[in-house]
């Protein structure tokens, strides 16, 4: 969908990324690297603390969805126990 990211987490976490996506239609993707992240830093902090602002508002997003489907599963299953 428009507007989508991936690869968020690994760039917070300063650790090496390990996600793939797989583009459904033709797409333009845009890589942030983690040194040109750093310079944004050094150059402009107001929007570096912007966007980080956005990617911590997505993995909160994706971390409460996360929670959302663990949940679901726990009341479908009655003994409560996750495999």
């Amino acid at each position: 969908m428009t507007g989508e990211c991936f690869g968020v987490a690994s760039l917070m976490a300063m650790r090496r990324h390990a996600s793939t996506a797989i583009a459904l239609e033709d797409s333009e993707v845009m890589v942030l690297s983690r040194e040109a992240l750093w310079q944004l830093r050094r150059e402009d902090i107001e929007l570096f603390a912007l966007l980080m602002m956005n990617i911590a508002r997505e993995l909160a997003r994706r971390l409460k969805l996360t929670d959302d489907i663990l949940l679901q599963y726990m009341h479908t299953h009655k003994d409560g126990e996750l495999y």
